[in-house]
């Protein structure tokens, strides 16, 4: 097996993972509030400042902790996301590219000469974390959030899914108690696969062209199409 490479499943807590790790860009300093905030009032912060953006771009670095395979595979590249649904992963290390033009996400692997091609509406549910993303879901609809502590200038957020918590996993932000900035975020799957991601060089509301998210495949690819989830 190439070590290179992640599982198939990898991939798909990999896709879950990303929904909201994202968030760091959409937020913007606000001043330190004069009372302590609820959890709803946080929450609410956190949805509307992502309300505000329609799109932007980011370096970043990713670790996928396997548990099945027993290595921590790196990864890093250039984010580009622009709503409704429209999202491009440039993985420089190892070569591979992910892109949504909101009607498919093709995941194409240059090392294994395929791409994996999947219905946007199957990849990305409304009650995943997928949707806080591509704006077809809310945090407080979908997820039951607690707030496990305020430590360290954080608050320490836990989120689990209201419609299928075994298949999603479990999600962990700490977010800045100042600029609401996600600092860390951690997404463990059910197999115990552990997913972090961090972004730099992050901008806003740039213009982004839709050909952005259209993939050109090379000659000689696979496509690969999995069977209709039920």
């Amino acid at each position: 097996m190439n070590k290179n490479a992640p599982t198939r499943m990898t991939w798909h807590w990999l896709l879950l993972s990303l929904t909201v790790v994202l968030c760091p860009p959409l937020l913007a300093a606000e001043p330190a509030p004069s009372a302590p905030l609820t959890l709803t009032e946080i929450v609410a912060r956190l949805q509307t400042r992502y309300q505000e953006t329609q799109g932007f771009q980011a370096d970043f670095v990713q670790e996928v902790e396997s548990a099945t395979l027993g290595y921590t595979l790196t990864s890093e590249g250039q984010v580009f996301f622009k709503k409704p649904g429209k999202m491009r992963w440039d993985f420089r290390r190892p070569e591979q590219l992910l892109v949504s033009d909101g009607t498919f996400l093709w995941l194409y692997q240059a090392a294994e000469k395929q791409v994996v091609k999947t219905p946007f509406h199957q990849a990305f549910r409304s009650h995943t974390p997928i949707s806080f993303l591509t704006g077809v879901g809310r945090l407080e609809e979908d997820f039951a959030i607690g707030l496990q502590e305020t430590a360290d200038q954080t608050y320490v957020l836990s989120l689990d899914s209201k419609h299928d918590a075994e298949a999603v996993g479990q999600l962990t932000l700490a977010v800045d108690t100042t600029t609401f900035d996600i600092v860390r975020a951690t997404v463990s799957d059910p197999l115990g696969n552990i997913t972090r991601l961090r972004f730099t060089n992050i901008t806003r509301n740039i213009p982004l062209p839709d050909s952005l998210f259209q993939l050109r495949i090379p000659d000689g690819v696979d496509i690969v199409e999995p069977l209709p989830l039920p």
